[in-house]
């Protein structure tokens, strides 16, 4: 094996810790941006849907139903600050 995790994990052997690395850094990343700067509308679809994707293999994975949690908050974090800034866009 490539690589290997003392304590191992529900989804091939990776630890839920790992995943949650992965979000938590990519999420930084992206609030990272520069607060005038947004990416375009088909980045950010493209991004949810690909946290989407990953949450419901989580979801049917045993053991990893809190990381399917974890993609749902973030959706909905993202989809809520998605469409406060399509409103903010339109009244201007």
């Amino acid at each position: 094996a490539y690589w290997q995790w003392p304590a191992g994990g529900a989804y091939f052997g990776v630890p839920l810790l790992n995943f949650l690395g992965w979000f938590s850094v990519s999420y930084l990343l992206l609030l990272a941006l520069p607060a005038g700067q947004t990416p375009p509308r088909q980045s950010i679809l493209a991004a949810l849907s690909i946290i989407a994707f990953y949450g419901i293999i989580a979801l049917a994975m045993p053991g990893l139903q809190a990381l399917a949690l974890v993609a749902a908050a973030l959706i909905t974090i993202e989809a809520v600050r998605f469409g406060k800034h399509s409103q903010a866009g339109s009244a201007a």
